[in-house]
C-alpha cells in the first residue's frame, strides 16, 4: 500500500468527505473555480491496484478488506430462508465504481419523473437527462441515440461486445411469443422490454471508475483539488463562535 498523502492544513472552501462515484464528481465540479481550495477525503487507499481497473478484476477486489467494506444486510428475512448476505461497497478512492460490474443503467424515466410530482421539482426526466448527457462520453451519443446520449463528458461508455446463441434464442421467443420488444438502448425513452445489458463503463479494456472519470485525468490542471485518501471522518466539528460558521 501506498503511504497515505499529507494534508497541507491549509484553509479550504470546501471540504467533501467520501470519494465515492458521487464524492468525486463533486469536488471536480468545485474545483472547476481556479479560486476554490477544495479538500476530498476518503477512508480508502489510492485505487493502486491493477485489478481494480481491469473489468474482470471484481472478482479480486469484491470481499478483499483492503478495498470492500464488507457490509452485511442485516435482520433475516423469509425470502432469505433466515441467511444475512453480502452487501459488497468500495472503501477505495471511486467508491464502488471501483468495484461494480460497470453495468451502465441511468434509471427509468417514470421514476424521475414520479420523484417530481412528489414535490421534488427539477428532479424529473426531462430536467435531468441534460446531466446525463454532460457526464457521457458515450458511443451512442451521435447517430439515431444522440437525443439520450451525450459525447466528450468524463465518463467514458461503451457497448458491450457479449453475446451469445443462447441469449439471442431467448429474446427471439420473447418478442416472437409474447410480444416483447427488443431494445437496442436500454437506457432510451422505452426501457421496458428486452436485450443485452448493451453499455459499460469502460473504454480500450480498461474500467472508468468515478475516480478515473473525474479526478486523474484533471488533477494536473487542479492545482486547488487537494485529495487525501486512507482517513475515516469520525466527526465533523463546528465552531459557531465567530459570525460564520467554521
Amino acid at each position: 500500500p501506498l503511504p497515505r498523502p499529507q494534508i497541507s492544513g491549509a484553509p479550504y472552501d470546501y471540504v467533501v468527505v467520501g470519494a465515492g462515484s458521487a464524492g468525486c464528481a463533486v469536488a471536480a465540479r468545485l474545483a472547476e473555480d481556479p479560486k476554490k481550495r477544495v479538500l476530498l477525503v476518503e477512508a480508502g487507499m489510492q485505487d493502486w491496484n491493477p485489478w481494480i481497473h481491469i473489468p474482470v478484476g471484481y472478482f479480486q477486489v469484491v470481499h478483499s478488506r483492503f478495498w470492500d467494506w464488507k457490509y452485511r444486510c442485516e435482520g433475516a428475512t423469509s425470502g432469505l430462508n433466515g441467511r444475512s448476505i453480502a452487501w459488497p461497497r468500495g472503501k477505495v478512492l471511486g467508491g464502488s465504481s471501483c468495484l461494480n460490474g460497470l453495468l451502465y443503467i441511468r434509471g427509468q424515466p417514470q421514476d424521475f419523473d414520479d420523484w417530481a410530482n412528489l414535490n421534488n421539482p427539477g428532479w424529473d426526466w426531462d430536467s435531468v437527462l441534460p446531466y446525463f448527457r454532460k457526464a457521457e462520453d458515450n458511443v451512442l451519443g451521435l447517430g439515431e441515440f444522440v437525443t439520450h446520449h451525450g459525447v466528450g463528458g468524463p465518463c467514458q461508455v461503451s457497448n458491450s461486445r457479449y453475446s451469445s446463441p443462447v441469449a439471442d434464442a431467448w429474446k427471439e421467443a420473447c418478442s416472437d411469443q409474447l410480444g416483447i420488444p427488443q431494445l437496442l438502448d436500454m437506457n432510451g425513452e422505452e426501457v421496458e422490454g428486452v436485450g443485452y445489458f448493451q453499455q459499460i463503463t469502460s473504454a480500450d479494456g480498461l474500467r472508468c471508475s468515478s475516480a478515473v472519470a473525474y479526478l486523474h485525468r484533471n488533477r494536473p490542471n487542479r492545482p486547488n483539488l487537494e485529495i487525501a485518501t486512507s482517513r475515516h471522518v469520525a466527526r465533523i466539528l463546528l465552531d459557531t463562535s465567530g459570525t460564520t460558521p467554521r
